[in-house]
């Protein structure tokens, strides 16, 4: 490389003005030649891209196209709410309990029904007959049925609206626990892209070195152990590489199935909620209002009471308790009296007139009242009774073991941004110190005034603090991602990154404090 063929001029250059013939030193380095690959350069010819290539060789991956514009973490949330077949099936799951509530209320109205026949006999049945018959006639009759007291249809329609609630907090939940698995797979591709970049250029460092070691050897004229020794850096990296890659076409292809997108769909991710300056913005929020221990603890509880007020699971297990207890009741009113209003009203010409004795009078009307109340059912409600009571019980206890679920779940998503918060700086400082001490170890190496075990450990930690601080910074977004979940806060609805989201919360405990 032109690398390569520098240094060994330089080598060239010193040797000769030591006293060295330039007759005696070679006139070229011998070539070691790297493959670097153009992608997007590969695709136009149709020049097919092989495992082996992407292993071993550098490849230039293809930029965006000009119409492949970034994809936001909210734009992936709402395409993904937008598309997902569990969603759509839960608005469905709405309209069949709003048509339900309406069966229900129907109840309660007026129910007409409206008869009519019309009819001829021969003169044989007329005469046969012990009624006045006529050989032609007719009935018209509209039947009126109203509910007045009814006390267990009242209580299935308050159930009935206690269940739309039920859905739509269930749909509520579907689209968050899809928001979070979509939030944590769009932070893992951002992760795993920089992680991926990294270990590239870690490789190609490892490269340098090898033939920096080459050149000297080529020099001295001995045999180049270091050289080996950067090889074998060098091979083990691009193993590394290889697992990266794959973990990379993995949770692309993870995401695109969440969007409902093809898997083979190129994404062009936005980092800009997840960079340095807006974590560092978010750090001075959360900092000024959890300096102490004390003010760790009065924010986690306020974050808590948040949690269990909002959280979808919780108000889903608060309405199935209050849909139990509708049930409890609609029970009880099961022993009391029902009232319904019957009536009727008929035209019509059936009888044969025989005056004066007997003279059909039409436009017929009655109305009457019917009281019922259940005496005995065989011990049905009783046995009702005693199961809703008992599914009551279990209603509550699982709501006490959802309120600790979540109250843990919560801390333990505080805890691990508190953690990540307080690391963070100590371990970006640590990163700039290696990377000050890489570049200073390296460019002793060039001289030859350092050997490869100094650069090679200089290297490592190098990149363990830049990888530390990577695993660090997308561990506290997923945390941030978790906790906002856990209060029912939704990116979406609000078109707020979670990290945002978190911010807002922060500000408005600090203004009630």
């Amino acid at each position: 490389s032109y690398i390569s063929e520098a240094y060994y001029n330089a080598y060239k250059f010193i040797k000769i003005v030591n006293g060295a013939k330039p007759s005696s030193l070679s006139t070229k380095l011998p070539e070691r030649p790297t493959m670097v690959i153009n992608e997007e350069t590969a695709n136009i010819i149709d020049f097919g891209i092989t495992r082996a290539y992407y292993t071993n060789a550098n490849i230039i991956t293809s930029p965006p196209t000009k119409e492949k514009l970034p994809m936001s973490i909210t734009e992936a949330v709402t395409l993904a709410q937008d598309q997902n077949p569990k969603i759509l099936a839960d608005i469905d799951a709405i309209t069949v309990t709003k048509a339900n509530k309406s069966e229900k209320k129907s109840t309660m109205y007026p129910h007409l029904n409206l008869s009519a026949f019309a009819f001829h006999h021969d003169d044989n049945t007329i005469n046969n007959s012990h009624f006045w018959l006529d050989n032609d006639g007719y009935k018209t009759t509209i039947n009126l049925t109203q509910n007045i007291i009814d006390l267990p249809s009242f209580k299935e329609i308050k159930a009935a609206s206690q269940k739309i609630e039920l859905s739509k907090l269930k749909s509520e939940q579907s689209k968050l626990n899809l928001e979070l698995m979509v939030l944590l797979t769009y932070i893992d591709n951002l992760q795993i892209s920089e992680e991926y970049e990294m270990y590239k250029q870690n490789r190609e460092h490892f490269n340098l070195y090898q033939e920096i070691s080459r050149v000297q050897a080529e020099q001295l004229e001995k045999d180049s152990i270091d050289s080996r020794r950067w090889k074998n850096e060098w091979l083990n990296s691009s193993s590394h590489i290889t697992d990266f890659r794959y973990k990379n076409i993995s949770a692309k292809i993870l995401l695109n199935s969440f969007l409902n997108l093809p898997p083979e769909n190129k994404i062009v991710f936005d980092s800009t909620d997840f960079n340095l300056e807006f974590m560092l913005n978010e750090f001075r929020a959360f900092y000024n209002v959890s300096k102490t221990k004390k003010e760790q603890e009065a924010l986690l509880n306020y974050i808590i009471s948040e949690g269990m007020q909002n959280n979808p699971e919780k108000k889903i297990i608060n309405n199935q308790l209050s849909l139990t207890q509708i049930y409890r009741e609609k029970n009880s009113s099961s022993f009391y009296p029902t009232l319904k209003i019957r009536g009727s009203y008929t035209l019509g010409d059936r009888l044969a007139d025989n005056q004066p004795s007997f003279e059909e009078k039409s436009n017929s009307w009655s109305l009457f009242g019917e009281l019922s109340l259940p005496i005995f059912n065989g011990g049905s409600r009783l046995q009702e009774k005693k199961k809703l009571k008992a599914q009551f019980s279990e209603t509550e206890y699982r709501r006490d073991a959802l309120s600790l679920k979540i109250m843990n779940d919560i801390s333990k998503s505080f805890y691990e941004i508190l953690n990540n918060s307080d690391q963070l700086p100590s371990v970006f400082e640590a990163r700039k110190l290696a990377k000050s001490n890489l570049e200073t170890v390296a460019l002793k190496y060039e001289k030859n005034e350092a050997d490869y075990l100094e650069l090679v450990a200089a290297q490592k930690e190098a990149f363990e603090t830049q990888l530390k601080f990577i695993k660090k910074r997308y561990g506290y977004f997923r945390s941030v991602a978790k906790l906002v979940n856990l209060l029912g806060l939704s990116v979406a609805e609000s078109e707020k990154s979670s990290s945002l989201l978190f911010i807002d919360l922060l500000k408005r405990y600090n203004s009630i404090n």
